[in-house]
């Protein structure tokens, strides 16, 4: 197989992203671009983390739970691009702003770590691997 076509990924997709539903017609979307690849913003606000926390990332004193704050803020702001058809625990419509998207992802942390194996999993990113969902 040509390295190309198993390796190689879309780098427009890689920012503009992909849709990752959890079930049929009608329920919740999210808009994912690439966590690394050609995601420019998102390697930006990377490097600015670990710009502001560089003392304590070099020292190993950066609390787990901080660091986990700090990696979902980075989500929210460039992999997270739209959702749709997401509600609250009550049922209520969420509208997609970074308080909402926060709370989500602390009520239910598998569905964020779900995501950010999506936004890493270079598969989703192929153009070929897109255009043959597409005809399914």
């Amino acid at each position: 197989m040509n390295l190309y076509a198993q390796f190689g990924t879309d780098r427009n997709l890689e920012q503009s992203g992909v849709i990752v539903s959890y079930g049929d017609e009608g329920s919740p979307e999210f808009k994912i671009a690439r966590m690394g690849g050609s995601n420019k913003n998102y390697k930006k606000a990377v490097e600015e983390v670990h710009r502001k926390h560089k003392h304590a990332i070099n020292s190993d004193s950066l609390s787990e739970e901080f660091a986990l704050k700090i990696n979902k803020e980075v989500f929210v702001s460039t992999i997270l691009l739209d959702w749709k058809n997401v509600e609250d625990k009550n049922g209520n419509v969420l509208e997609l702003n970074e308080k909402n998207a926060l709370k989500l992802f602390h009520d239910l942390p598998d569905l964020y770590s779900d995501l950010v194996l999506q936004a890493q999993n270079a598969n989703l990113f192929r153009e070929k691997e897109i255009e043959a969902e597409a005809k399914n």
